[in-house]
């Protein structure tokens, strides 16, 4: 009888941490702030590679945005189009320090700045790496939170909106 209940107990466990996993949730969520609190963002993507033998670096970038302008809508919407899905590395019981982000071959990660006011508490820095992998550091918060998207082809949607609109440094 207590074999069973052990396993009872272990199936559920194994189902919630499963569901917990693969259920959705909206950018809001990953931010723990509602989009419209946003009032500054900052992005940039940087591209590297090999062309003909010859080694390329470029990088693009948007920078103190306000909802007025409008690249910060477009980036906004291209956040807003995946949902994310929470890595199992955030179950873990340290914080999570950093991401290796060393398997992308020409599109490095795009890194986004939002604030929603001027403490170091009212910030959120999402790291975006090529791999699907999106890391999340909130305000004075110690440690990474990982998702993954929902929509692979996020990261691409806003390498390219950054690489047609920003800034080529």
């Amino acid at each position: 009888m207590k074999k069973r209940a052990a396993l009872i107990a272990a199936a559920v466990l194994i189902i919630g941490l499963l569901v917990w996993r693969v259920w959705p949730h909206p950018l809001s969520s990953v931010m723990r702030v509602e989009k419209c609190a946003i009032t500054g963002l900052g992005c940039t993507v940087s591209e590297t590679g090999n062309e003909k033998g010859e080694p390329y670096a470029a990088s693009y970038s948007l920078s103190e945005l306000s909802p007025q302008d409008d690249g910060f809508e477009e980036i906004m919407e291209i956040l807003d189009s995946s949902r994310y899905r929470h890595d199992f590395r955030n179950l873990l019981p340290w914080s999570i320090g950093g991401i290796d982000y060393s398997g992308s071959k020409s599109l490095q990660p795009a890194v986004v700045v939002l604030t929603w006011g001027s403490g170091e508490d009212e910030c959120c820095f999402i790291t975006i790496g090529s791999e699907g992998v999106f890391s999340v550091s909130s305000g004075t918060a110690s440690g990474l939170r990982l998702y993954h998207p929902t929509d692979p082809g996020m990261p691409d949607a806003l390498a390219e909106y950054l690489q047609t609109h920003g800034e080529k440094g």
